[in-house]
């Protein structure tokens, strides 16, 4: 068993380099526990901001809870932005699926846990694994 310790930043850098991510993603941020995230759906619509708290991991899923100055779902919607598959939003939650976000970049990893304590996450990984 390894632990990874990282504070934020740290860990919305290896996202952004290991994770797709939707090409309406304009600008990704890390803000202690928060990730704040600007999204523009077209040149017609105002961009929108995404404040995602981080709230549990559970059975191999990350929790957010998310507020923004619009609805989500209905602008996925109208828009429609695919959902990518490793993502679920019931707003106000996000769940998100690790190994499937991971699993093009690191395919063999096992999280049994994360914690957000002391301004860093604690991840506990079940062993080390390998990167594509």
């Amino acid at each position: 068993m390894a632990q990874l310790l990282l504070n934020s930043k740290e860990l919305l850098d290896l996202v952004k380099k290991s994770v797709p991510l939707p090409s309406q993603i304009k600008k990704i941020q890390a803000r202690g526990k928060d990730i704040v995230i600007t999204v523009s759906m077209s040149n017609f619509v105002p961009s929108f901001t995404l404040v995602m708290s981080f709230q549990e991991f559970k059975a191999g899923a990350v929790f957010f809870s998310v507020s923004s100055n619009t609805l989500i779902e209905w602008m996925m919607k109208i828009f429609k932005i695919p959902q990518p598959d490793f993502m679920s939003i019931t707003h106000p939650i996000l769940r998100i699926d690790i190994h499937k976000a991971f699993a093009s970049k690191v395919p063999d990893l096992k999280i049994d846990d994360i914690r957000y304590e002391n301004d860093q996450y604690r991840i506990i990984l079940n062993s080390l694994p390998t990167f594509a």
